[in-house]
């Protein structure tokens, strides 16, 4: 699935009509992103600046593919090797990552939830 989390995403926002229809400030707007530029621009970023709030050791961890942010500094994970599943939120400020969700599907219903409760959908 790497390198194919965007269309992905775009494809579960199509079905249930909600392509286009996410504010570019909310939430599902950020960690579902329908660009893999996007996505493929975090992963770059991280990567060459060396992202020292990432770990002790000052570097990215080559197998965490980031598929979506919160904007504000915290990212939503995959194991690019599969030595982990599910997908994980990693929390810059604790340097932790935790398992938010089973699958990439799970994690894009949890997304679409969190618009809903708050009335945006």
């Amino acid at each position: 699935m790497i390198g194919h989390e965007a269309q992905q995403f775009k494809h579960w926002l199509e079905e249930d009509g909600l392509l286009g229809k996410l504010h570019p400030y909310s939430h599902a707007y950020e960690a579902l992103p329908v660009d893999q530029y996007i996505i493929d621009r975090h992963n770059a970023e991280v990567r060459e600046a060396k992202a020292v709030w990432y770990s002790e050791v000052g570097d990215w961890s080559v197998d965490d593919w980031i598929i979506g942010s919160m904007g504000n500094g915290d990212y939503y994970l995959i194991s690019k090797t599969g030595s982990y599943t599910g997908v994980w939120q990693y929390h810059h400020e604790l340097r932790e990552k935790a398992l938010l969700a089973p699958s990439l599907r799970d994690f894009y219903e949890f997304c679409i939830s969190i618009e809903r409760e708050a009335g945006n959908l």
